[in-house]
């Protein structure tokens, strides 16, 4: 019996040592727990929480704004495009662009016309744009993050260009002559036309006299008569529709020039109750 006596009480005496241990383990893992949540640390995959915002926030909101100084631009001159942050992110970039076309699926492909790295860019970010063409333009300001914290943010906006100051024409001038030995020269004529108006129809057409040589042009090329390709060439341009706003058409051509030479014949520009004419062209060579 007295064995039996000591056996039992060691058994006592160990369990209660378990059941100590058992305890203080679960209050050193209730405290680690509780000083996690208190630091705000995520155990969960035994990592801290994390994000492009920095431990636990969100990304920042940058504010971008696209502005246009001005707003409504007069042909031929120029509108400053400015991007703006309510909060200025000091990484990623900054993407001034412009449409480029669609994709496959109908979106937009977006060109860049000016990419600021904010880590060393100052400002103003800033894009100066002009056009001779009357419509609106669309633009857009891009801030990609590259895990800055900042939040990838766009803004989209636009511009119109107008003529308020319109004088409608056709004009020409020789505007290269480059000599190729023996009189002859590679010349270039330049047409220019001012529109006030949308025309439907436009047709711009004239001819060069004969004996110009290697005619080429952004236009269709007749030949007419002669033959070693020194016979008249008749050039046109058509298109079914043309907006308000200043075209340019250039032919080039090579010539033998003898002083003063009649280099084209009439020119006219049609298209609805449109007519405009251009004369002859005389050029005379600088020696």
């Amino acid at each position: 019996m007295k064995k039996l006596y000591i056996f039992t009480t060691a058994l006592l005496m160990l369990a209660g040592t378990f059941t100590s241990c058992t305890k203080e383990l679960d209050e050193v893992g209730m405290n680690a727990s509780s000083i996690d949540a208190a630091k705000g640390v995520s155990t969960k995959n035994g990592n801290p929480n994390n994000n492009s915002g920095g431990q636990g926030q969100p990304p920042i909101e940058t504010g971008l704004t696209l502005t246009f100084s001005p707003e409504e631009v007069e042909i031929g001159s120029s509108t400053i495009i400015e991007a703006t942050f309510a909060a200025r992110p000091t990484s990623g970039e900054l993407r001034i662009q412009k449409p480029n076309g669609y994709d496959a699926e109908g979106k937009i492909i977006w060109l860049n016309l000016e990419v600021f790295n904010m880590e060393t860019a100052k400002g103003p970010f800033t894009y100066e744009f002009s056009s001779n063409e009357v419509g609106i333009y669309q633009f857009r300001a891009h801030y990609v993050t590259m895990g800055s914290g900042f939040k990838t943010s766009e803004d989209i906006g636009s511009v119109e260009f107008v003529n308020t100051q319109c004088t409608e024409g056709l004009t020409a001038a020789v505007t290269s002559a480059t000599p190729l030995g023996n009189n002859k020269y590679e010349i270039t004529v330049t047409y220019t036309l001012i529109t006030c108006d949308t025309y439907s129809k436009f047709k711009i057409q004239g001819g060069l006299t004969s004996n110009a040589y290697n005619v080429t042009s952004n236009g269709n090329i007749t030949k007419t008569g002669g033959d070693k390709g020194n016979g008249n060439h008749i050039i046109n341009w058509e298109k079914d529709f043309i907006s308000k706003g200043t075209h340019t058409f250039a032919v080039k051509f090579e010539q033998v020039l003898n002083g003063n030479t009649e280099i084209t014949g009439d020119w006219n520009a049609s298209a609805d109750d449109l007519l405009y004419t251009f004369p002859k062209i005389y050029y005379t060579p600088m020696n």
